[in-house]
């Protein structure tokens, strides 16, 4: 259904532009939209579902639970007790492959800075100390007065109590700082858009390589199935079988588990490969959308733009744009 189909892509274009799960949950409560299952109110984990399910991109892999029991049908995760199968292009497809590669690869960026709740702040997990490698963390001053105020704050910097150590942390950042900055950084990406929006459509104009790891793909998932049947076979005629009884088995056996191997990292690969270039992709749109320079900090072209700030002293900001480019703010 294409209305089922716009709340896919809402989620995962949301999602994609630094958008909380539990933001995109309220939004899709409060328009009214149903979940697939009929009720009225969207979970965390109804959106976080969707945002994990791989049959949007048209592909479907087989045997990801198998039945351990066939008395009690207990079915449990395969964890590489048996061989799975990856069909790619099955059926018609919601979202793109990089869109979904994308979104997997934000849910390890967010859960990078070591916090279990989820944060809706669009600067959270975004600015980087740059002398430890430790995310800054928001903290309010004077909360309860009226010189409230919201700082940054290298989330390593304070946990110790010797004044010199706390020298070898980039310094803190008030809200305004990080916007000054960053308005600034973006106003230069703006003045260089055309520049910029040639080298990332050069570099999405081919898809050779991941053309390439697909077939190596297959042929990695072929060398599997055929030592999975060679494994039956042998178990066939003695199901006391072992590596160290037989060597055949054992040789059978070591085919399949470096073909395994080999097979998780080309998935890797491609699932890196795609999500670099969904983030090209959401540079380009942005920079299409911007020609004017801003005169104030702007939240969309800031999570559309920005991969993360790193920060090493007031007067050394630089931002890294989902490309990968390096900017210099000051």
């Amino acid at each position: 259904m294409e209305e089922e189909a716009e709340i896919v892509r809402f989620i995962f274009s949301e999602f994609l532009l630094g958008r909380s799960i539990s933001s995109i949950a309220k939004s899709l409560t409060d328009k009214g939209i149903p979940t697939p299952h009929g009720k009225r109110k969207w979970s965390i984990s109804a959106v976080k579902s969707m945002l994990r399910a791989e049959r949007y991109t048209g592909s479907f892999t087989m045997q990801k639970t198998f039945t351990e029991d066939f008395i009690s049908k207990k079915h449990v995760i395969n964890e590489g007790q048996l061989p799975m199968y990856h069909v790619e292009d099955n059926h018609p497809s919601i979202i793109t492959h990089e869109m979904f590669a994308a979104a997997q690869d934000e849910f390890i960026r967010r859960a990078e800075d070591g916090t279990k709740k989820e944060s809706a702040d669009i600067f959270a997990s975004r600015i980087i100390c740059g002398k430890c490698g430790s995310f800054y963390g928001r903290k309010t001053w004077h909360s309860t007065d009226q010189y409230t105020k919201r700082i940054w704050q290298c989330n390593e910097k304070y946990r110790t109590r010797d004044k010199e150590r706390r020298k070898n942390h980039a310094p803190n950042l008030s809200e305004d700082e990080i916007k000054r900055a960053a308005t600034a950084e973006m106003n230069k990406v703006i003045a260089d858009k055309d520049r910029i929006m040639r080298r990332l459509t050069k570099s999405l104009s081919g898809n050779h390589e991941i053309d390439r790891l697909l077939k190596e793909k297959n042929r990695l998932a072929g060398i599997m199935n055929e030592m999975a049947e060679k494994a039956d076979s042998i178990l066939s005629w003695n199901s006391s079988t072992d590596e160290a009884s037989n060597p055949e088995y054992a040789e059978v056996k070591a085919s399949f588990e470096a073909a395994e191997n080999e097979l998780k990292s080309v998935e890797s690969r491609i699932m890196r490969i795609r999500a670099q270039r969904a983030s090209y992709r959401l540079v380009l749109n942005a920079l299409e959308n911007h020609s004017e320079q801003l005169e104030s900090f702007s939240e969309d072209l800031w999570i559309s733009l920005v991969d993360r700030m790193v920060v090493y002293s007031k007067e050394d900001i630089r931002l890294i744009l989902k490309d990968g480019t390096e900017i210099s703010c000051c």
